[in-house]
């Protein structure tokens, strides 16, 4: 065989060796590029910023009143979460939107312990931070993760939402609270499904106010 075709072969393989490794484009779906672009598009602190100073405000008058629901939870638990609960795919957990008033028993630089007017035994407490889980997402019922091109973007809000509770409503509650001090609040708060009324339960507050 002449050298100039041994060549020339020699030369058509590192190519394509080359292409294989490195191709020149990539064949990608429509629907992947549109879910990309989507993804790339979504901004968790403008849909928190209007969630926050429209529809979970407007929300407030909605929340069960921490009474009612203890004394659902007591009575009958699994009826209490279907009826006042939001429990997303097979999470064993589920979420409630509650207000209570009640008076400030203890007060530190971690956390606040309210004891709740018609809560009976159970003790409220508020940490100080940080906070964590999907407290005020859900248990507020105002965002449907079917809403969201994924689940990290529906999981972003939470991350959101849960800063903007460390930035302006823990620090407010931390000046203010003190032993004996009268304290109304609104908030979500996370609770095993089948457990019935806790001993404590941790409250994330939406809004806290010292009448």
């Amino acid at each position: 065989m002449p050298k100039r075709i041994v060549y020339w072969l020699a030369g058509i393989a590192v190519a394509a060796g080359i292409l294989t490794v490195m191709p020149l484009f990539h064949v990608k779906s429509l629907e992947s590029t549109r879910q990309q672009a989507v993804a790339a598009a979504f901004d968790p602190v403008a849909v928190v910023d209007s969630l926050w100073a429209g529809e979970l405000r407007e929300s407030i008058n909605d929340a069960t009143p921490l009474p009612e629901l203890l004394a659902a939870l007591r009575a009958d638990p699994a009826a209490a979460a279907a009826r006042y609960g939001r429990r997303l795919g097979l999470s064993g957990t589920a979420a409630y939107w509650v207000s209570g008033q009640g008076v400030v028993t203890a007060a530190d630089d971690k956390a606040v312990e309210i004891a709740v007017d018609g809560a009976g035994d159970t003790g409220i407490v508020i940490r100080l931070g940080p906070v964590f889980g999907n407290a005020i997402r859900d248990g507020s019922a105002l965002l449907d993760v079917n809403d969201f091109a994924s689940t990290r973007d529906f999981n972003a809000l939470s991350v959101e939402i849960n800063r903007r509770v460390e930035r302006d409503v823990l620090p407010d509650l931390a000046a203010g609270a003190s032993v004996d001090r009268v304290i109304r609040f609104t908030g979500g708060v996370e609770i095993a499904e089948g457990d019935g009324a806790a001993a404590t339960l941790e409250i994330v507050p939406y809004v806290v106010a010292f009448p």
